[in-house]
């Protein structure tokens, strides 16, 4: 509980942004990079989850600028394929998210040169009865991104309540686990570079 303490703190009085790193026991070591092979690039998969997409545009913008930042970074650039993903539960949603995301990497110019985003895609979600009662977003990633190299993802914030700190952690152990390395951010500040 002390943990979600940390981050609560950081983002409700102090302001800050945060990212929690996990599952980072299958990253290879420091002179290859995962998923690269001669015939192959690595996968960076950025989520923007729906709920950060509604309400949390600072998550939304520090995740993708995070995931750009590794991709152009010198171990990874021109090694790596960097795709932004999302999903909706209904198909009336489907047009207008995709827009919102493609809005986004173009206000970052991720979509420009070399280095571009490869891909924007926003998925239908599979209707609840098809995965049973538990079906969350870590289902959705499990099922598009087993294959990433490395997966960001957006968070909602930590709460207030040291009552709800259990049920914050089990969210991001359902969201993460079993997945490649995964960065999970939430952004309070909407910035983490202007010069991209």
């Amino acid at each position: 509980m002390a943990y979600v303490g940390t981050l609560a703190d950081a983002t409700h009085f102090c302001d800050k942004n945060f990212i929690v790193a996990r599952n980072m026991e299958f990253m290879v070591d420091e002179d290859a990079v995962r998923g690269h092979t001669a015939d192959t690039k690595a996968m960076i998969d950025i989520w923007l989850l729906p709920e950060q997409l509604n309400d949390c545009h600072s998550t939304c913008h520090l995740t993708l600028q995070y995931g750009w930042l590794l991709h152009r970074g010198e171990r990874w650039k021109g090694k790596s394929t960097l795709r932004v993903l999302s999903y909706v539960n209904e198909e009336v949603d489907r047009a207008r998210v995709k827009e919102n995301v493609e809005s986004m990497v173009k206000r970052f110019r991720l979509d420009r040169g070399r280095g571009a985003v490869a891909e924007v895609s926003v998925h239908l979600a599979p209707p609840a009865a098809d995965w049973g009662p538990s079906y969350g977003n870590g289902d959705m990633l499990r099922l598009l991104s087993d294959k990433a190299s490395v997966v960001f993802c957006t968070v909602p914030m930590p709460p207030h309540s040291v009552d709800e700190y259990d049920n914050y952690l089990q969210t991001l152990h359902d969201l993460s686990h079993s997945l490649p390395p995964v960065m999970m951010v939430h952004g309070v500040q909407d910035t983490l570079s202007s010069a991209m």
